[in-house]
């Protein structure tokens, strides 16, 4: 962690993602290549996100997500 309450977080491998974008809900998968983070669409495809600010939320694995 750091001063701000942070929690240092190592990713490695991939795992499953949902992501939610200008209104839209995706399901896809995260994987670390070469240190950077890709998200990837249900078609294998990369995710562009929207430029600005993004959240990322990592969560337990089963973890049930709820969207309103």
């Amino acid at each position: 962690g750091d001063t701000s309450n942070r929690i240092d977080i190592r990713l490695s491998g991939e795992g499953k993602a949902t992501i939610l974008s200008q209104g839209t809900l995706l399901e896809g998968a995260w994987k670390n290549e070469n240190g950077k983070l890709l998200i990837i669409d249900e078609y294998n495809k990369t995710v562009q996100l929207t430029p600005g600010k993004t959240w990322v939320q990592i969560i337990e694995p089963g973890t049930p997500i709820t969207v309103h």
